[in-house]
C-alpha cells in the first residue's frame, strides 16, 4: 500500500487514540451507568463506536492482507478492551 507520510502520520495517531479510547472506555461506562453521570456515558459509547471503526478497518486490512495493520487495528484494541473491562469489573465487585 503506498501511502504519504502525511496519511502514515493520521493512521499512528488514530491508531494511538484507539488503544486509549479501549482503555478508558469501561471506566466512562461504569460511572456512566451511576445517576447524575450520563456524560461520562456518552464519552464511554463514543469510545466504543471508535473502537467499532478501528475494527472494520482491521477487518478490511485483514482482506487485504495487511497483517500489521489486522493486528494493530482489530486485535489488540479488543485485546486492551477486555482487559480494561474486566479490571473494571473486579473493581467494582470488591
Amino acid at each position: 500500500m503506498n501511502k504519504d507520510s502525511y496519511s502514515t502520520f493520521i493512521g499512528a495517531k488514530a491508531v494511538a487514540f484507539t488503544w486509549i479510547a479501549a482503555l478508558i472506555s469501561p471506566v466512562f461506562l461504569e460511572i456512566g451507568i451511576q445517576d447524575g453521570f450520563s456524560k461520562h456515558f456518552y464519552i464511554g459509547v463514543g469510545c466504543l463506536l471508535l473502537i467499532l471503526i478501528s475494527f472494520v478497518d482491521g477487518i478490511r486490512a485483514r482482506r487485504h492482507a495487511v497483517y500489521s495493520d489486522f493486528w494493530v487495528c482489530s486485535v489488540v484494541p479488543v485485546a486492551v478492551f477486555l482487559a480494561s473491562l474486566s479490571f473494571v469489573w473486579l473493581a467494582s465487585s470488591v
